[in-house]
């Protein structure tokens, strides 16, 4: 009861700063600020032999200049940073490797060993998985399944996690942020949605396809600022 009455705080709160805020989604025209997610398929973060895009992690998290797919994993070069995957042999995850991006050829550096790199992931117990780079800072996602997933903001620079958060998706980078929802407040019944004001149309679907719903208001993590602040929407997430 204490953390429903905390969400229904949070979504009052939410919806006022919608109104003051000019960086808070737009309401306009909408009865509520919710937003629905897509869902990401299995498999999202397998690569496929011979085949890997420029853009990986997090939309609009930073574009790679090259990339390779090598071994199961990939390799990505960066302006300034080669970041190499290998995934894990018996467990879920994979290791994550960050170089210093030098001269000449970026492929060559993806065949370096972990105590040359700036950074490296590689505990074999942890589901983690590279998600992109923004700038100096890494993002590491981990999890096993599609909710309660955990995000990781790493400074290049020091090597220090500056935040770390479970997360729901849509999680984007957008104006020098990283914007997510927070781990969600989980509603049994439609009357329960209903309850705490908050739109949610697709809400009778999944509780019909065996499903729960999640509210989760949504996050932006500053980069420059070091700082998390909710945005003032609440997104609305089917949770299994």
């Amino acid at each position: 009861m204490r953390s429903r009455l905390l969400l229904a705080a949070l979504v009052s709160l939410g919806l006022a700063a919608c109104a003051e805020t000019p960086d808070a989604p737009s309401s306009e025209g909408v009865e509520s600020p919710v937003q629905t997610p897509l869902e990401v398929p299995p498999g999202a973060h397998t690569v496929p032999e011979g085949a890997v895009g420029l853009e990986p992690g997090v939309p609009g998290s930073d574009r790679a200049e090259e990339a390779w797919a090598l071994g199961g994993g990939a390799c990505y070069a960066f302006a300034d940073y080669v970041v190499r995957t290998r995934p894990h042999e018996a467990a879920p995850g994979e290791d994550v490797l960050v170089f210093r991006r030098r001269g000449g050829d970026a492929r060559a550096q993806c065949d370096g060993a972990p105590g040359d790199a700036l950074f490296a992931e590689t505990t074999p117990d942890r589901a983690g998985y590279f998600f992109g780079l923004v700038g100096d800072h890494l993002l590491l996602d981990e999890g096993t399944g599609p909710n309660g997933r955990t995000v990781r903001v790493v400074d290049l620079a020091s090597g220090a996690v500056l935040h770390e958060a479970r997360y729901e998706e849509p999680i984007t980078v957008s104006d020098g942020g990283l914007v997510y929802g927070m781990e969600p407040e989980v509603a049994e019944s439609l009357e329960e949605v209903e309850a705490l004001g908050v739109g949610c149309p697709e809400a009778e679907t999944w509780f019909g396809e065996g499903l729960s719903v999640g509210l989760s208001p949504q996050v932006r993590y500053d980069f420059a600022a070091r700082t998390a602040e909710p945005t003032g929407a609440v997104l609305c997430v089917p949770l299994q």
